[in-house]
């Protein structure tokens, strides 16, 4: 139900059909296969000339991708529709939102420590943060160093290239991690190996981007 929405989708064909890209299979490199598979792009960067993939929250795909909670068997509804009582009887709360709201209710069902799992959480979400920012950094870098590449006549085209498809890759990567809505909570391993890979793509863009002024 939740993975209904809360996906990386896009819209193919004349008919602009919603379409999930999980023919190459959930993660964000078979995500990507399917967009370059299809020369697909959601809108291109100015002065760059990067096809850009435009990420949606793909919640789903990064928690059902060898997540802790995933292998454990805990669903969406678990934590975000955790269960009430009114009077003698007991249902799902309808009422969806973050169950940092209210641990008690939401962790507290496996978590005997609440206080400790909210830590974690903490923790968790300001590493993923911090190495989120790097990874910008990385891109920003790449950016003005392709904006040079772009402008200059001389410049090796096909090394530019080379630095666009880098620079898609790695903003496709930063933007599974930043359009996803749990910073890095969901799969903390798996979103930092993400970010990790996006800061080394950037890297590469950036030089190629610079190789292609020298050349």
């Amino acid at each position: 139900v939740c993975a209904i929405c809360h996906v990386e989708y896009s819209f193919q064909g004349e008919g602009m059909i919603l379409t999930m890209p999980w023919s190459n299979g959930t993660t964000i490199e078979g995500v990507v296969k399917f967009y370059n598979d299809l020369q697909f792009a959601d809108w291109k960067y100015p002065e760059t000339g990067t096809p850009i993939i435009k990420m949606q929250h793909p919640d789903y795909e990064l928690f059902t991708n060898g997540s802790t909670h995933f292998n454990a068997g805990v669903a969406c509804a678990d934590c975000h529709m955790p269960y009430v009582r009114d009077g003698s009887m007991k249902y799902t709360s309808h009422d969806i939102k973050s169950p940092l709201i209210d641990d008690g209710k939401a962790c507290a069902t496996c978590h005997t420590d609440t206080k400790f799992v909210v830590n974690r959480v903490n923790i968790i979400q300001d590493q993923t943060w911090a190495t989120m920012e790097k990874t910008e950094e990385a891109i920003i870098a790449a950016i003005d160093a392709m904006k040079i590449a772009a402008a200059d006549t001389g410049a090796e085209a096909a090394l530019l290239d080379e630095a666009r498809q880098l620079h898609r890759e790695a903003q496709a990567k930063w933007d599974f991690i930043a359009a996803e809505n749990s910073m890095g909570f969901h799969n903390p391993t798996e979103a930092l190996r993400i970010l990790a890979s996006a800061t080394d793509l950037a890297r590469q863009a950036q030089i190629k981007a610079i190789e292609a002024v020298k050349k």
